[in-house]
């Protein structure tokens, strides 16, 4: 598979996030397991648009020190 990066300008947005390091195996699942247990005690927060930002690049960066944000927008 074969990643064609798209580069798209966002207006500012507030957001609610956890950042967790580590590999990008582990780290993901690890945010968004967090992030959503506690969207579920917030019913306005369930259905909010969510999405990932890998912050690192994992040929520079060393594997410990990778960081991931599992991210949801946040209601007004």
């Amino acid at each position: 598979m074969s990643l064609k990066p798209t580069i798209v300008n966002l207006e500012g947005m507030d957001l609610l996030f956890v950042r967790k390091t580590g590999s990008y195996q582990n780290a993901p699942k690890e945010a968004f397991i967090e992030l959503l247990k506690f969207a579920k005690k917030h019913p306005k927060l369930i259905k909010a648009r969510k999405f990932g930002i890998a912050q690192d690049n994992p040929q520079i960066t060393a594997e410990e020190n990778l960081r991931f944000d599992a991210c949801l927008i946040a209601p007004k």
